[in-house]
């Protein structure tokens, strides 16, 4: 068994013969009629009872047409899921957790606006997490603090400007001695962010400095985002 032949199948009961269903399928009656015989053999039922001039459904036919019938009609909606031009499905996206608060929420309220039908999944984590989570398939895209490298694609999307703070009572921080002397508070390795400090501070990155590490990141389970959640 076969889609098409369950498609010639439901158009000889729906046309009520053979020759109305070769017709409407632009078929010769004789193939019509070779394509039910060959249903009825590679499953041993048989589905119609036949006389002179009608074609009767069996009991297992009338079983055979229901299935049929889902069966169709589940491949015209995928049919039209993957070809319409709306988009629809999963997006899996991943954000660095600072992007995800600032920069994300307008951003993704616009999207389930635009494309109702789409689902969005979004993980946050740290640059090196999400990045490798793209390479390996498990994120479909995410917003990292830095170009990825290999063979992943990216574009840039938000400029970022990132500022050291200190205390108000601290000299200006304009060159790294500026704050040898100080604890340096930053994320675990991993950060793009430490990254883009350590080669600030030089050759020796942040070896020679006092560094506290905040909590590391573990990275979230995905959450859904329905579309009125965000609208």
């Amino acid at each position: 068994m076969n889609f098409s032949d369950l498609q010639i199948f439901k158009a000889v009961v729906d046309e009520g013969g053979i020759t109305k269903a070769a017709t409407k399928l632009r078929r010769v009656p004789s193939g019509v009629t070779t394509r039910i015989k060959h249903l009825e053999s590679s499953m041993g039922v048989t589905l119609f009872h036949r006389d002179r001039h009608r074609m009767h459904l069996s009991p297992t036919g009338e079983l055979l047409l229901g299935y049929a019938d889902r069966i169709i009609r589940l491949s015209e909606e995928a049919r039209a899921a993957v070809s319409g031009s709306s988009p629809r499905g999963v997006l899996r996206l991943g954000s660095l957790e600072s992007t995800a608060s600032s920069r994300l929420p307008r951003l993704l309220g616009d999207f389930h606006a635009l494309y109702p039908e789409v689902r969005l999944e979004l993980t946050t984590g740290t640059n090196d997490f999400l990045v490798d989570a793209v390479a390996e398939r498990r994120l479909d895209a995410a917003f990292t603090a830095e170009a990825p490298g290999g063979s992943l694609q990216h574009a840039p999307v938000f400029p970022e400007k990132l500022v050291l703070i200190s205390r108000l009572d601290h000299p200006p921080i304009k060159h790294p001695r500026d704050a040898k002397d100080v604890s340096v508070i930053t994320f675990p390795n991993g950060c793009a962010y430490r990254r883009i400090l350590e080669r600030w501070f030089g050759r020796s990155g942040l070896s020679g400095a006092r560094v506290l590490e905040l909590s590391p990141i573990i990275p979230s389970s995905p959450a859904s985002f329905p579309a009125p959640a965000l609208r």
